[in-house]
């Protein structure tokens, strides 16, 4: 009984070896790439998401209200008019916001982001409408650098 259950064993062993010697399956190559960013990170100010970063190439924005919870948001009306000496960027956020009846509609949040091209240090002033149609704008402290992310 023993050698038979070795057996079958060094039988299983062989056939799946065997298996597993056959041709490599291929893997699509990936297509995640190092791409170009606003890191805006420091945000002084009452209500203030944790950071910020803006996408040079693609209309997004990911927000973060604290190190590891982020948000993405469609961005448009893009504008980066940076210089050797300043950073001066603008977009616009485009949230789906949730009417009384159920429906959806997209609120436009607009910001402007200052800030000196060799300290970082700058301002981020964002506009939103409030949902009796007035719009509330703050302006924060904030630190700015250019750097890259995985996307």
């Amino acid at each position: 009984m023993k050698n038979t259950i070795i057996k079958f064993c060094c039988l299983f062993t062989l056939i799946f070896s065997v298996i597993g010697c056959g041709e490599e399956a291929e893997f699509q190559a990936s297509d995640i790439e190092l791409v170009p960013i606003y890191y805006v990170t420091d945000i002084v100010g009452s209500e203030a998401p944790h950071s910020i970063e803006v996408y040079k190439e693609k209309p997004l924005l990911i927000e973060f209200s604290s190190k590891v919870q982020a948000k993405s948001f469609a961005i448009s009306n893009y504008q980066d008019l940076s210089d050797g000496t300043a950073f001066n960027i603008t977009f616009d956020k485009v949230v789906l916001m949730e009417q009384e009846d159920g429906s959806f509609i997209d609120v436009v949040n607009s910001y402007v982001i200052n800030a000196d091209v060799l300290t970082g240090d700058g301002s981020i002033e964002i506009t939103w409408q409030n949902s009796d149609n007035t719009f509330t704008t703050e302006t924060y402290t904030i630190k700015l650098v250019e750097t890259e992310r995985y996307n």
